[in-house]
């Protein structure tokens, strides 16, 4: 039998708990593993993320009816044609950024300011689950 291995250093993975099987190699979990995967850490194991899924991200964000008129502005220069949606665009232009085929978000001001992955609708439950549901998520919920 052949255990997988992580995507990011080809470390076999248990097959049970998914761990690294020789145990020397750094875990993050939840968000902390998205955003290892995506500025590509090879010294982190994102055990819920791994590069299909952010390629997936990659995928949808052009087809999603929410995101795609950003995504196309941000990423080739397209502006929308209907000329509500290219005014929202423009609006919405300082908060966005697109960087390595993602589309980033920022809330706040100064120290406040954050940066948010933006996900598109067909990816947000995949999210959902790694922050709440997944055992080695941030939130065990109030029924654990």
């Amino acid at each position: 039998i052949s255990l997988p291995v992580c995507v990011d250093s080809g470390v076999p993975l248990c097959r049970h708990c998914n761990q690294p099987a020789d145990g020397n190699t750094e875990i993050r979990t939840s968000m902390g593993a998205v955003m290892a995967s995506i500025h590509r850490q090879a010294e982190a194991v994102p055990l819920q993320a791994n590069k299909t899924f952010l390629d997936r991200v990659r995928e949808e964000l052009p087809k999603d009816l929410v995101l795609g008129d950003h995504y196309r502005y941000f990423a080739k220069g397209i502006m929308p044609t209907d000329k509500r949606q290219a005014r929202q665009v423009l609006l919405e232009e300082s908060a966005f950024e697109f960087r390595d085929g993602l589309l980033y978000r920022f809330e706040g001001r100064g120290v406040e300011k954050r940066e948010q992955l933006v996900m598109p609708r067909a990816c947000q439950s995949t999210v959902l689950m790694m922050g709440h549901d997944h055992s080695l998520g941030g939130h065990a919920g109030q029924h654990r």
